[in-house]
């Protein structure tokens, strides 16, 4: 998974990321764009509430492998 630049491997490590997040951040989530073509998925959500730099719309980039995420962008 790569987010705010840096690469994040491994599902306990991405846990504890996401666990981070909802701690650190008050965040609401508005779906903008969703798109897919096989194994790649895109979306654009818009977050609003208490964090620096709000209201941001980033993209998020999946490809899927063996029904798993195996890779996750969020630009």
């Amino acid at each position: 998974m790569h987010d705010e630049g840096r690469t994040i491997k491994g599902l306990e490590t991405i846990r504890t990321w996401k666990k981070d997040r909802k701690a650190r951040y008050r965040y609401r989530v508005k779906l903008l764009d969703l798109f897919h073509d096989g194994a790649v998925g895109a979306m654009r959500a818009r977050l609003t509430d208490s964090f620096p730099g709000s209201p941001l719309d980033p993209a998020h980039t999946s490809v899927l492998a063996g029904g798993k995420i195996a890779s996750l962008e969020i630009r």
